[in-house]
Parts: structure tokens; sequence; C-alpha cells
């Protein structure tokens, strides 16, 4: 589980340096964030 987060993590990260600056990929990736932050504290409280 946490290689998958590390995967997603580094996904994102690739994303986000090949996109320097969208402003409409913004809010997508802090909903994705938002999402990731959500899940991870799901896995962690079962």
């Amino acid at each position: 589980a946490v290689a998958l987060h590390i995967l997603i993590f580094g996904m994102l990260f690739v994303s986000f340096a090949m996109t320097p600056d969208l402003p409409e990929a913004k809010p997508i990736v802090q909903a994705t964030l938002y999402q990731l932050k959500s899940k991870s504290q799901a896995t962690t409280q079962t």
C-alpha cells in the first residue's frame, strides 16, 4: 500500500514538473491531493 502511494505521488510530481504552471490544471491537482490525503487517512485509520 505504501509503494502504491509513493508511485501515485511520483506520477503526480512528474506530471507537475512536465506542466510548469497551468492555471486550469491547478484545481485538478489540488483536488487529487485532497483525495489522496483523505484516502491515506482512511487507510491509516483501518
